[in-house]
């Protein structure tokens, strides 16, 4: 009805994610960073939702 799925783990099995953190996550890490870095450059000192959200989208894509 509310489309929730549990999701298990079991323990001392996060060495199954990794591929997904150096294949995945360290790239858009990465470029999200770099979007950010320009943010910084031109004076922006706070990152609202409003900010995060079009720089996410950026590097996501």
């Amino acid at each position: 009805k509310k489309n929730i799925f549990l999701l298990y783990i079991p323990t001392h099995s996060s060495y199954l994610l990794q591929p997904l953190n150096v294949a995945y996550f360290s790239p858009l890490k990465r470029k999200y960073g770099d979007t950010i870095l320009g943010l910084v450059r031109n004076r922006t000192n706070y990152i609202s939702k409003k900010t995060f959200l079009p720089a996410f989208k950026a590097a996501f894509e």
